[in-house]
Order: C-alpha cells, then sequence, then structure tokens
C-alpha cells in the first residue's frame, strides 16, 4: 500500500504534516495524504528514496486507522 505525498497542503482530515527531509524534492512544507491511499505493484518499486522517522509513520498509521474506523 502506498500514502501519496503532496505540498499541495489543503488543512484537511485526511492530512497528515510531514518534516523537510533532504530525500523529498520540492517545498518545504508537505503532507501525507491518506484518502489516496492506493495499492502499488512490488516491480514499481525502483528504490528506496528515505525513511521518515518512527514517530511520522506512526501518525500515518494512526491517521490511517481513523479513516478505516479501525480505532
Amino acid at each position: 500500500m502506498c500514502v501519496p505525498l503532496t505540498t499541495q497542503i489543503r488543512g484537511g482530515d485526511y492530512e497528515v504534516k510531514l518534516p523537510q527531509v533532504r530525500w523529498l524534492p520540492g517545498a518545504a512544507e508537505g503532507v501525507a495524504n491518506v484518502q489516496g491511499l492506493t495499492s502499488v505493484e512490488n516491480h514499481r518499486l525502483a528504490r528506496r528514496a528515505g525513511q521518515f522517522e518512527a514517530r511520522v509513520t506512526q501518525a500515518v498509521r494512526a491517521k490511517i486507522a481513523w479513516l478505516l474506523e479501525l480505532d
């Protein structure tokens, strides 16, 4: 599964604010938009660009659980 990352911040309930990291191009601010959750075939994953801190990953997972009403 894949959560799209974007710099188009709309301030919606489905967004998780992301810290600026050197391996993400673009603006200083971005969000993970869990409303855009989608699947990606394994062969499309060419390389790992980077990794977020555990607190960011936990925030995204919590937002997905909220979205799917799992909590």
